[in-house]
């Protein structure tokens, strides 16, 4: 995704122009058909790849991960302005301020398991100090103790916070939102709530139930 090989139109406006997204304007797909590196997919996998890209190439596997587990990094406005806009300033002014000037992609930059390795604070961190002293002299924090240093670590830490409590789908203790309960509970997928029970669920299991429902039964 962060090098462009899959054209999905999530984040597309309407009339666009015919084969400009979907599996026909991916990369993926096209390396896949010419044989990339001499890889050879059985027909099988290459529709596979095609139907998963023209259904929008999710990431997750079920439906109840929609809405959970989305945590944009915003960094410390001030800090942000002062020391990185002066390289890595957004070519097209219409984008977000923060996230189109660099080489990598945005959900690059930030560590949720680990803060402190964060990209976004260890390329300005010096090599003395532990990081990789990739932003030049005039930018670099001489030690972790940079009371900007620590605005941008605290940054993180509230994201990864936030994200032990909300649980992405991946993780244990996932509960799917309420949304995805209650419209499950609607079309009879899903059980009415009890009192006292165990809420947890295998959206996995409840997917399948889902689509198996619309199958043709003479």
């Amino acid at each position: 995704m962060s090098r462009g090989y899959v054209s999905h139109g999530r984040d597309a406006n309407s009339n666009i122009a015919p084969r400009k997204i979907g599996s026909s304007a991916s990369r993926l797909m096209d390396n896949i058909l010419k044989r990339h590196k001499d890889v050879n997919l059985t027909q099988r996998e290459k529709d596979t790849v095609r139907l998963w890209i023209d259904s929008g190439a999710p990431y997750p596997a079920t439906y109840a991960a929609l809405g959970t587990g989305m945590v944009p990094f915003r960094p410390d406005k001030d800090v942000f302005k002062r020391l990185c806009l002066a390289c890595h300033a957004p070519r097209d002014e219409k984008k977000p301020k923060w996230t189109t000037g660099f080489k990598t992609h945005a959900d690059l930059l930030v560590n949720l398991t680990h803060p402190e390795r964060s990209l976004i604070l260890r390329a300005p961190l010096a090599r003395s100090a532990g990081g990789l002293g990739l932003c030049g002299k005039k930018l670099t924090f001489d030690t972790t103790e940079s009371p900007d240093y620590q605005k941008l670590l605290n940054g993180v830490r509230t994201i990864k916070q936030w994200l032990d409590t909300a649980r992405r789908f991946d993780m244990d203790g996932f509960r799917p939102n309420k949304h995805y309960v209650r419209e499950m509970r609607r079309y009879g997928i899903l059980p009415p709530p009890q009192d006292g029970a165990d809420e947890t669920i295998d959206v996995y299991a409840t997917d399948r139930a889902y689509w198996r429902s619309f199958w043709y039964v003479p």
